[in-house]
């Protein structure tokens, strides 16, 4: 599940197997072999090598895969119908349920509700075009679970982040149901530049930046750049706010 070296900093292999889904995959190349095609997540390529060697699925693989797949299309929002279908076949060869599939996914079973209610009540509202960006400074490294929260609480873009001495985690998120054009991680590539990274990675609807740097100067950054991409093309524009 992995597009670039730079997502494996100090532990990439000399040689190595590759199952990815990623666009723009630079291992490809130099894998040993490779099980590689677009789809919405990796844990489709997983099961379908499963189904390849004719092993099935016990209950907890299902529930695993399927957690990637919630994961990677934003609980079905971003999922082509193959995808869903496929998460279907998934969970019924494991013999489990879409809701025992919830149960296992749902954000309130990670975090604390203090620290959700924390970072919703600090969070500042931006309004770029007429999307609406939600960013947040968190306590505990949650970024990647309060994002999701943002989003859920009705946020179209969200900008999370989490300091930890000098080291910073960073994430950035969109609806893609409602944020069509914007490219997530051409944002977040601009706005830490400048800054020593340990990780940078992403796709259009979701980047993640772990490095150095004050977390409150990288938002401000991220905000900036989201503001330069509706300035000069007008990508903050969000189908939903259009509709209302």
């Amino acid at each position: 599940d992995t597009a670039d070296a730079q997502q494996l900093p100090g532990c990439m292999p000399a040689t190595y197997l590759l199952v990815d889904h990623h666009a723009n995959n630079s291992l490809v190349k130099g894998a040993l072999a490779a099980v590689y095609e677009q789809t919405d997540s990796t844990c489709q390529l997983v099961w379908r090598i499963c189904r390849a060697l004719g092993k099935q699925l016990q209950g907890s693989h299902a529930l695993a895969l399927g957690a990637g797949i919630m994961g990677d299309t934003r609980n079905l929002a971003a999922a082509a119908n193959g995808t869903i279908a496929d998460l279907a076949a998934i969970l019924d060869e494991g013999g489990v349920s879409y809701r025992q599939l919830l149960e296992i996914f749902r954000i309130t079973g990670r975090i604390d509700r203090e620290v959700r209610l924390e970072a919703a009540l600090s969070a500042q509202l931006h309004k770029l075009g007429n999307c609406l960006v939600v960013s947040a400074g968190v306590r505990k490294n949650y970024v990647y679970y309060i994002a999701m929260m943002l989003l859920e609480l009705g946020a179209d873009i969200a900008v999370v982040g989490y300091q930890q001495g000098d080291d910073c985690f960073i994430r950035l998120a969109k609806n893609p149901g409602t944020v069509h054009c914007l490219d997530s991680f051409a944002i977040m590539e601009g706005a830490v530049a400048g800054y020593s990274k340990t990780n940078l990675w992403g796709d259009s609807d979701y980047a993640g930046f772990n490095g150095k740097g004050p977390i409150e100067e990288i938002i401000e950054a991220i905000i900036a750049g989201l503001q330069s991409a509706q300035a000069q093309k007008g990508d903050c524009q969000c189908s939903r706010m259009l509709e209302n």
